[in-house]
């Protein structure tokens, strides 16, 4: 009869135990963190974007969502106030989990008493990040796993302000290193054609023309633009091009500059720009 008995008390207690309802902040976290994916696996040319950062309002800080095949959250962990929540995310045309480090998910509730996520770990690929990779060059990050998502994008986008001003100073320079010779324009045509040396002392990639059309008081009437060469222009070297304008506007001259600011100018000037110790100039900005 007490075998009986005892064995009757543990299966209540099991019961009972089995039957306890789930901590709402785990549950509520669990929820947001499955919306959040669901909403980024299912996006399609932007439509689920609002959704997207209404979970996390942070996210425009930091990039496009890239659509994801498939995810794994783990059992989320509770710091001070904040729930922590961590999942493997697998991108399209990948089999590799976000890089091998698992991604972080901080919740917490907003004055409505609402779960959201105010930041993130490893959401993003940091180093397909141009500015980053300055950041780094700089020493903002002495331990880059230490900082969140939005403080990596808050630094690198102070980086990103201080180096296109430098970048810019920098073409400034080298512009007038380019030589024009040949210059022929026939007005009527909208045709003309000429040669570009580079003098400087970089490989120029992606030089662009842009042709301004202006009145007889010089007021500019609109503008055409394309480039010398998609190649790079090496220094040194040369190039004849032609432009076969499409503009209708009706003109009086023309003046012909060019450009070579781009994404491949910057990573080409990195070194020359950027230097050790340069993080504390950048977070002035």
């Amino acid at each position: 009869m007490r075998i009986s008995y005892l064995a009757t008390w543990i299966l209540i207690s099991f019961l009972l135990g089995s039957c306890q309802t789930e901590d709402p902040a785990i549950t509520a976290s669990k929820k947001i963190t499955n919306d959040f994916f669901n909403e980024i696996m299912s996006l399609k040319d932007a439509q689920n974007w609002e959704k997207i950062a209404k979970i996390y309002p942070g996210i425009q800080k930091i990039f496009s969502p890239q659509p994801i095949d498939s995810f794994v959250v783990f059992e989320p962990n509770s710091v001070e106030e904040t729930m922590i929540v961590k999942a493997n995310i697998f991108y399209k045309g990948s089999n590799v989990a976000n890089e091998g480090e698992p991604v972080s998910l901080m919740l917490s509730k907003d004055e409505s008493g609402n779960y959201s996520i105010k930041d993130s770990k490893n959401l993003f690929k940091r180093k397909n990040l141009l500015y980053h990779q300055f950041a780094q060059k700089a020493k903002c990050f002495v331990d880059d796993k230490a900082f969140t998502d939005l403080e990596i994008m808050d630094i690198s986008r102070k980086v990103q302000v201080f180096f296109r001003d430098k970048a810019n100073k920098l073409e400034e320079n080298l512009r007038p290193q380019l030589n024009l010779s040949n210059w022929k324009w026939d007005k009527n045509k909208r045709k003309g054609s000429g040669k570009l040396a580079n003098n400087t002392n970089f490989d120029l990639p992606e030089v662009k023309y842009i042709l301004e059309f202006l009145d007889a008081k010089g007021n500019s009437k609109g503008s055409d633009y394309g480039y010398i060469s998609r190649e790079a222009l090496a220094k040194g070297d040369h190039v004849n091009f032609s432009i076969d304008s499409k503009n209708t506007v009706t003109y009086d001259d023309v003046i012909l500059k060019f450009s070579f600011l781009s994404k491949k100018f910057e990573s080409l000037v990195l070194d020359q720009v950027v230097k050790d110790g340069d993080c504390e100039t950048f977070l002035k900005q």
